[in-house]
């Protein structure tokens, strides 16, 4: 939970503000707002480092992609392919296999919001198969 104790109306979180959530090989997750069904806060995926395929059980995601280009493979055996560029959203149902990469030579910086409830992320190796 945010080390807020309670929240006035209206409120800036400026970055300094953000605590950092989790880091991984070449991905980091820093927390603005954590609410029992609702996360939002940043998202980052270095390049050439893709995040382990992972599915968040229970919640359904939603990226805004605020820099660079997001790549996102998806479903049994990775078969899916996606490209996110700024301005884009990106959705990713409840339960749904992916996993991140950054292209190109940049960072890929993201707004993430996670919706409903269960465990952040469970990871796996290589993507399960079919079945």
């Amino acid at each position: 939970m945010s080390s807020r104790r309670s929240l006035p109306e209206v409120e800036r979180i400026g970055k300094a503000e953000l605590v950092e959530a989790s880091r991984a090989a070449g991905a980091g997750r820093w927390v603005a707002l954590e609410r029992p069904g609702a996360w939002v806060g940043l998202g980052t995926v270095e390049p050439g480092a893709p995040r382990r395929w992972h599915r968040h059980p229970g919640q359904e995601m939603l990226l805004y992609i605020v820099e660079g280009t997001l790549r996102l493979e998806f479903g049994p055996l990775g078969h899916g392919t996606l490209q996110g560029r700024p301005g884009d959203f990106v959705r990713i149902a409840p339960g749904a296999l992916h996993r991140e990469t950054a292209l190109g030579k940049g960072v890929a910086k993201f707004v993430l919001l996670r919706l409903g409830k269960g465990p952040p992320a469970i990871e796996y190796v290589v993507p399960p198969p079919r079945g």
